[in-house]
């Protein structure tokens, strides 16, 4: 399977998933499109029952991500966790039954096993 979502690129060989985030103008923000497509791309590999999965960022970027958007903040004071929160979104995936990685070219905001 490969499969070019907006802002991430995912590819399936011998049930190990591979998803590259793709928007390297933003370093890799956690905006709602990149989460919504990271969370597409992990349903896909559950669905088709990967074993592994590597979360990755392209070749040659200084950093894996630069963490959530900050355009999509609350501007009025507001706890930022309170909102519609796409990083909330993006725990789906301690549900997925595979062991997971970040393999990065740079800074790594974090790891989940």
């Amino acid at each position: 399977m490969d499969t070019a979502l907006a802002m991430v690129n995912a590819n399936t060989s011998d049930n190990i998933g591979v998803i590259t985030l793709n928007n390297p103008l933003k370093r890799n923000a956690l905006s709602t499109e990149l989460i919504n497509d990271l969370c597409a791309a992990l349903e896909e590999m559950r669905q088709q029952e990967v074993r592994v999965v590597i979360l990755r960022a392209p070749a040659g970027s200084k950093v894996f991500s630069s963490g959530h958007d900050v355009r999509e903040l609350p501007t009025n004071g507001r706890d930022p966790m309170t909102y519609n929160d796409p990083l909330a979104r993006h725990q789906d995936h301690r549900a997925f039954p595979c062991a997971r990685d970040c393999h990065d070219r740079g800074k790594c905001v974090g790891r989940s096993l």
